[in-house]
């Protein structure tokens, strides 16, 4: 009677490890589920905002983005907008170095006539 307890509360024990290990990966893979859909409407926003309007490289990526969800998304960021977001990056710190030199608006007078 004692084994059969035993081995009545072994198996409760690993149904309710099963459910809450169950549980814990729906809610994470809920969680991954949503952050890559705020992932994905934020690359298309951005595709949106900041690919030319002149070329059809903005209506390819959001197709691109659209169709494929997050593993558009995904080459989208690591193709147009880290190498964008670089480059722009070096584009300010030049400006920002062109500012600081400013020569001076007043010559220095030579020594004599």
């Amino acid at each position: 009677m004692n084994v059969v307890q035993h081995n009545t509360e072994s198996a409760e024990n690993m149904v309710a490890f099963i459910a809450f290990f169950a549980i814990c990966l729906s809610f994470f893979f809920i969680a991954i589920g949503i952050l890559g859909t705020i992932f994905w409407i934020w690359m298309l926003i951005d595709c949106i905002q900041n690919e030319r309007n002149d070329t059809n490289d903005k209506v390819v990526w959001l197709l691109i983005i659209i169709f494929t969800h997050l593993i558009g998304g995904l080459v989208y960021y690591f193709v147009r907008r880290k190498p964008r977001l670089q480059w722009q990056q070096h584009y300010q710190q030049q400006q920002f170095q062109q500012q600081q030199y400013q020569p001076p608006m007043n010559p220095p007078q030579q020594w004599g006539p």
